[in-house]
């Protein structure tokens, strides 16, 4: 990223028009949401207070808030 784009965020600057170019230079996903869920694990990891946590991109279809996944 070119450097007049980048803000401090110790100082809370550019941080709202950073997210913003970002997000318009980032290209929305390409699969298919109503499609069964498809995901890629990246990397997963045990942590004593939350348990297994795990890196995934979802490739097809959506997660939802607290669904179990087999």
């Amino acid at each position: 990223m070119h450097r007049k784009h980048c803000g401090l965020a110790q100082n809370r600057r550019g941080d709202k028009r950073t997210v913003r170019r970002i997000g318009h230079k980032i290209p929305p996903p390409k699969g298919n949401t109503e499609g069964p869920l498809k995901a890629l694990i990246i990397d997963s990891w045990f942590d004593n207070y939350l348990g297994v946590v795990s890196l995934v991109r979802i490739i097809d279809g959506q997660l939802e808030l607290a669904k179990k996944l087999e």
